[in-house]
This record gives C-alpha cells, structure tokens and sequence, in this order.
C-alpha cells in the first residue's frame, strides 16, 4: 500500500543508509519549513514516489518503502536552497552536491525508480519558496 510502505524497509541495514539521508537534509528543512509543510512534503514524496513505481510496472507488493519521502525531501531542499550545506556523515557539502551523491548511489543498486519522489519534492519545495520569501519579507517566518 502506498501510504504504508512509507514508513516501512525491506532491511536493517537499509534503514541506516535513510537515516544518513534523513539527518541530512531533514532538520534543517523543517526548521526553515515548519512541521506542516515538511510533513506535508515527507508525505507526497511518499506517496508518489511509490504511486509512481507501481506506474512503470513493478511487480505487485514491491514498494519504494521508506525512502521515498527522503528522496522527496531532498529534492525539496535543492528546489530551495541548492547552495545552503547540509552535514553528510559528519561532511558539510552543499545540498545539492550531497543530493546528487546520495541520487549516483542509490541509482547504481535501484535503477532510477527515484525519480517520482525526487520531482515531488522538488516541485513542492520550488512552490513553497515563493510563499516563505514573501513572508520573510512582511517581517517574519510563520512557520505552520
């Protein structure tokens, strides 16, 4: 199911590898997004990223799992802040250097089935930009 392979991985050491990504790049998200619209970006990049495989013919049963709301996370902080660093390991890089590694990577052993979350999530974060310049620029961040 969609929704549910979200919050699932089909290894222990899978799991690992998601929270290097998560680590990465989802604090510093949610702390210039605020919890709603990072959940609301966790969210899609999971659900279309496993819609989206199961769209290009993957056998019934075989889910993106837990990765592809990372994956939607990352595009959403590349979309917004390509050049701000996020700490890999303990590695300061730029985030979209540490996205495109983590993409090379993870493209080698899956065969570029990344795609869906990582345009969700940049889609979504390209989209949320806007809206959190214009209320920086009115003297703050409502963060929701």
């Amino acid at each position: 199911h969609p929704l549910l392979a979200m919050f699932s991985s089909s290894h222990f050491l899978w799991l690992i590898f998601y929270t290097v990504v998560l680590m990465a790049f989802g604090g510093k998200l949610e702390a210039d997004l605020g919890s709603l619209r990072f959940a609301s970006i966790y969210l899609a990049g999971g659900i279309l990223g496993n819609l989206g495989l199961l769209g290009v013919g993957a056998p019934e049963g075989i889910a993106m799992g837990a990765l592809a709301p990372l994956i939607g996370l990352m595009g959403a902080i590349v979309a917004m802040k390509p050049l701000d660093f996020v700490v890999v390991e303990i590695y300061p890089v730029p985030a979209i250097v540490a996205a495109a590694f983590i993409m090379i990577v993870h493209y080698i052993g899956q065969g570029g089935i990344d795609l869906f979350p990582l345009l969700a999530g940049m889609l979504l974060g390209y989209s949320m930009k806007g809206g959190i310049e214009a209320e920086q620029a009115q003297g703050g961040f409502a963060r929701r």
